[in-house]
Order: structure tokens, then C-alpha cells, then sequence
């Protein structure tokens, strides 16, 4: 529990094994995009009508909204006269790209003839981002269960790296203030939170206390609550190593999205064509709210906190193994003043052990400042 963690190696069979899964679920996802589309638009937009196979790599998407009476069926059967017209090449026998071209302009002016809405969505582009975005969960969800063994799955490679690195650190600090962590877990919950705060213990150790715990719970097979190591993962590894990632890659997707908003403004983009619009649009969105959760329940402080725990678990054995040092050294040469020198070497740990961790917790954050070195 509170050996020093092992350097991570790499888990080659292990990264082969999701990245199959992602691949069958990303590709389940295309199969069956256009059935769980008009699904989609049957239960929430029933004016609008959906059709997959009438140009390649292309939906058609044409609304019923029109004045009423007979009109409807009569559109219907107008565009389905143009569709027909495409499938035989009637607007160009020789060249298929100019009947494609030939019947969309077609379907635009019967469209709009009679005051109805036409979009031509492109179902790869646009659907790309949310289908990554969903095979990932996926996959995250999968992994969380099977395989059982952390060498054919990375998820819980990562959840058990990160498992030890938090039982090591926790234990370094409460060396540190006088504290046997392995008695002190074992209390029960009230006994173990009063503990800590009668120490000099932050008062964030409790709560990391707690997810140590419920983690360790779920590491052994004891618990199969899936918020657990979800909610463990994305506080100690992801929002800790890529937050400011994420940051970078939501500037980039709003810096995406305002352009294709300005091509759409000055009409370089046709109304009746938005494959790119909502396909920056769903980048957007899915980088948003995976920045939503990247910061839920881990404040700044508490990363902070967190940064200086490490620092200061590695540098106060050396400070103290100085330390001592010293002490030989003053002991072997001098015969009084002994009370004087030993809280003179008190003060000196003391502002040691405070001048290196405040050093390297400044260079750590200047490190991680967005736009560092550029």
C-alpha cells in the first residue's frame, strides 16, 4: 500500500484490445446512423421527412409543413417524381455528378415553389465528431468491466497506476505529520474525519480519504458501482494531466465554429446545405461538455493542494536525510550549546522544507499556465 509506484510500462496488448473495441463500436455507430436518425426525427420533428438513398453519401431532408388541404400529398408526389427522374438519370444521361447537380436544383425550386424547407446532409461529416464522442463512452463503459485482467484492459491498467500513486502520496503525508495511515483508514468514518482534522492535515485529505477508499473498494471487486472509478478517473487523471488540453481544444472548436458561422454569413455556404455548420457545431458542443466534466467536484484549490502534497512528498526525505546530516556533523564538533543548535536546525528544516516546495509548486504552475513556451 505504501511502496513507491512503479514506473508505468507499457501495455501494448492491453491499448490492442480497446482500440478494437472502439473500432466495432464506431462502426456499429455508421451502420446504424441512419435508422437511429429517422427514429430521431419521426419522434421530435414529425414534419420533416428523412431519405437515405437517393444520393450517395447524402441524406435528404424535406419538411411536410406546408398550407394545408391537398397540397401536401401533391409536394410529396412532386418530389418523389424528381426522385425517381435521379435514380434514372433523366437530367443527365452521360454524367451522374451533373444529374445529381441538375435534380438537387430541382428539388430546391419545387421546394420553395411552394413555401416549404430543403437540407442536403452529408451524414459522415457531420455525425463524425458525435459518433467519436459516443464510441468513446462506449468503450470507457466496456472496459470498466471486460476484460476483468488490467493487462488486456488500459482503463483499469490507468484506474490501478493511479490507485497506488494516490495510496503512496496519502501515506507520505501522513507520515509527514505524525499520522499511521494504515490505523487511520481503518477507523470508522466519523473517528477517521475527526482524526485528520485534530491534525495538521489539509482539510482536502479527507475527502481524498474517502475516494481512496471507495476506490480500493472497487479495485478488489467489492463494489461495482461504475461512479466510482468514473468519477476517480476524471479527478485524478484527467483533470489533473489534460485540463489544460481541453481548454486549448474548446478555444479551437469556438475558433471552428465562428468561422464556419462567418463562411455561412457571407453565403459561402448554401442554407440548404449545413453538413458543416452542424458538424462544427456538434465539436463544439461535445468539447464543452466534456470540459464540464472534467472540472465537476475538483475546484482550483484543490488541485493545488494537490500539486504541493507531491511536491512535498518528494522532497522531504531529502531535506530530512540533509537534516540529520547536519545534526552528526554539529554533534561530532560541538559539546554545548546542543539546545541552541538543535532548534536552529528545527528552524532551518522548517524553511527548507517551505522554500523547496514553494519553488517547485511555482515552476509546476508556471509549467502549466495555457500558452507556456509559446
Amino acid at each position: 500500500m505504501n511502496g513507491i509506484p512503479q514506473k508505468p510500462e507499457s501495455n501494448v496488448p492491453g491499448i490492442v484490445v480497446a482500440i478494437l473495441i472502439f473500432g466495432i463500436v464506431l462502426a456499429g455507430l455508421f451502420a446504424t446512423q441512419h435508422i437511429i436518425v429517422k427514429s430521431f426525427i419521426q419522434a421530435f420533428f414529425p414534419n420533416y421527412t428523412l431519405y437515405t438513398d437517393v444520393f450517395p453519401g447524402e441524406w435528404l431532408i424535406t419538411s411536410k409543413s406546408f398550407t394545408g388541404g391537398n397540397k401536401l400529398s401533391t409536394r410529396e408526389m412532386e418530389i418523389g417524381k424528381v426522385l425517381e427522374r435521379i435514380r434514372l438519370r433523366k437530367y443527365n444521361q452521360s454524367n451522374q455528378d451533373l444529374n445529381l447537380f441538375w435534380g438537387k436544383q430541382d428539388l430546391k425550386q419545387k421546394s420553395h415553389k411552394r413555401g416549404g424547407t430543403i437540407y442536403f446532409i452529408k451524414p459522415n461529416l457531420v455525425l463524425f465528431p458525435l459518433h467519436i464522442f459516443v464510441a468513446t463512452i462506449l468503450t470507457f463503459l466496456i472496459l470498466l468491466y471486460f476484460p476483468p485482467s488490467p493487462r488486456l484492459n488500459p482503463l483499469r491498467h490507468s484506474i490501478q497506476r493511479e490507485y497506488e500513486r494516490l495510496s503512496f502520496l496519502l501515506y507520505k503525508q501522513f507520515t509527514a505529520h505524525g499520522l499511521d495511515f494504515d490505523k487511520v483508514v481503518a477507523l470508522p468514518e466519523k473517528e477517521r474525519e475527526r482524526k485528520i482534522l485534530q491534525s495538521t492535515l489539509s482539510e482536502i485529505v479527507t475527502s481524498e480519504v474517502e475516494d481512496y477508499l471507495k476506490i480500493q473498494r472497487w479495485v478488489r471487486g467489492e463494489s461495482a458501482n461504475p461512479t466510482i472509478p468514473i468519477t476517480f478517473f476524471f479527478r485524478y487523471r484527467i483533470s489533473s494531466a489534460y485540463s489544460n488540453v481541453i481548454q486549448g481544444l474548446v478555444s479551437g472548436g469556438a475558433g471552428i465554429l465562428i468561422f464556419v458561422i462567418g463562411l455561412r454569413g457571407l453565403k459561402l455556404i448554401p442554407p440548404e446545405e449545413p453538413s458543416l455548420i452542424l458538424m462544427a457545431l456538434f465539436l463544439e458542443f461535445i468539447l464543452l461538455v466534456i470540459l464540464m466534466f472534467t472540472f465537476v467536484g475538483t475546484a482550483q484549490e484543490e488541485r493545488l493542494d494537490r500539486i504541493v502534497k507531491e511536491l512535498e512528498a518528494e522532497q522531504r526525505d531529502a531535506i530530512k536525510e540533509q537534516t540529520h546530516a547536519l545534526n552528526r556533523f554539529i554533534d561530532s564538533s560541538t559539546t554545548g550549546s546542543r539546545a541552541s543548535s538543535t532548534q536552529k536546525l528545527s528552524d532551518y528544516e522548517e524553511r527548507a522544507i517551505l522554500d523547496e516546495v514553494m519553488a517547485l509548486m511555482l515552476k509546476s504552475l508556471e509549467k502549466k499556465k495555457p500558452g507556456h513556451g509559446s
